[in-house]
């Protein structure tokens, strides 16, 4: 018995095990095109560089929040000048692959294209032609995102079947302080577009309930330029007026 469970762990570890580890990985070479160093966090996983060219590997697949900064430097006089952001969005990591792409200088993240580990084998570039996620590069993802832009291949706050179980919990709430408290938890956990946050808002009853989720939800949107869609969950103008002062950075 114990050399057919011998036998069985070699051959998951010489075919099965590789093939699970491999399809649970991801990869990423950025390079900045105006030969900065950067610092890259990924999921809160942060990634420093002292080049204009990082890669990475054993990242998880899919739909991740990326956040490129310029590396912290000092001035003439040695004092500390503080990073800025190069880019803050969404890219789609293919599974299996690496995900090649490179800042534009211009607030912009361009996708050169996929590396398959089946090139380097002289093998077709993408063997899996059924695989949704292939891209087959040159593709612009502008930073700031303007409002209407289209997203391929990306997803724009929290994934659709989430957002309907998060507001199926928050409609069945009874009181509007529970709802609130529901909605401000996720929004503190999850990214999510200003059409999602508005669309919560206009869950709740009562007007100070809305502008304290209005307010909450901001850090987290991705695509703040649209917040403008939140003011259509208020019935009163002052509330309309106390969020822009607070988006804008007078009311805080």
């Amino acid at each position: 018995m114990k050399s057919k469970r011998n036998l069985l762990f070699s051959v998951l570890a010489a075919i099965g095990l590789p093939a699970v580890l491999m399809a649970q990985q991801a990869g990423l070479k950025l390079t900045n095109s105006t030969n900065e160093a950067m610092t890259v966090t990924i999921n809160g996983q942060r990634y420093v560089s002292a080049s204009p060219v990082i890669e990475i590997s054993y990242l998880m697949p899919g739909n991740q929040y990326v956040r490129i900064t310029s590396a912290e430097t000092t001035d003439a006089n040695g004092r500390t000048v503080a990073p800025r952001d190069l880019y803050n969005g969404w890219i789609n990591l293919t599974d299996s692959a690496q995900t090649e792409a490179r800042l534009n200088g211009l607030n912009g993240l361009q996708i050169l294209g996929i590396n398959w580990p089946w090139q380097q084998q002289g093998g077709n570039n993408n063997p899996n032609t059924q695989n949704p996620s292939y891209i087959p590069g040159n593709i612009n993802i502008p930073w700031p995102f303007p409002p209407g832009w289209p997203f391929p291949n990306l997803q724009m706050g929290m994934p659709e079947a989430d957002y309907v179980r998060l507001k199926t919990t928050i409609d069945n709430q009874s009181f509007d302080s529970n709802k609130l408290a529901i909605a401000k938890q996720a929004a503190a956990a999850n990214r999510m577009s200003a059409a999602q946050v508005a669309g919560l808002v206009k869950m709740l009853t009562f007007e100070s309930n809305k502008l304290a989720l209005a307010k909450a939800a901001y850090a987290n949107c991705v695509d703040r330029n649209n917040y403008y869609l939140v003011n259509e969950a208020f019935t009163f103008s002052s509330s309309i007026t106390e969020l822009t002062n607070f988006t804008s950075g007078t009311g805080r």
